[in-house]
């Protein structure tokens, strides 16, 4: 079966790098620049995990998190972020608090994303 992944992230070349690391993988991959477009995907397409962003613009990651859980709750959540100037572990901690089913820190390699993809969907990463 195919995992519907959306990624919501002002980085286009973040998104652009986690699409390279799962072509190879049975996923459709949907993509967002912020938090509001995101939430517009969720009501369009059959998503079962979302990875976001926490900082962004107009809307952001935690905001994002809070509303998906409330809207969406089947839908697994894997929130990244490199913190701005305050480090990742303040704002990952928030979105664990918040509902994120899972949390991971930038710069993160290949390895690190499959891992934790592997602990949210019935699919084999690695």
């Amino acid at each position: 079966m195919l995992t519907n992944i959306l990624i919501i992230d002002d980085d286009i070349f973040l998104r652009e790098l986690i699409k390279d690391i799962l072509i190879d993988y049975p996923v459709n991959i949907f993509e967002a620049g912020n938090g509001d477009q995101g939430l517009e995907l969720l009501k369009q397409e059959p998503i079962h995990l979302v990875i976001t962003d926490i900082i962004m613009p107009e809307k952001e990651g935690l905001e994002s998190i809070i509303e998906i859980i409330q809207k969406y709750p089947g839908i697994k959540i894997l929130a990244i972020s490199g913190g701005g100037s305050t480090g990742s572990e303040q704002y990952l901690e928030m979105a664990s608090n918040l509902g994120a089913h899972a949390t991971l820190a930038k710069p993160f390699d290949k390895d690190d994303l499959l891992e934790k993809l592997n602990e949210l969907t019935d699919n084999r990463f690695i």
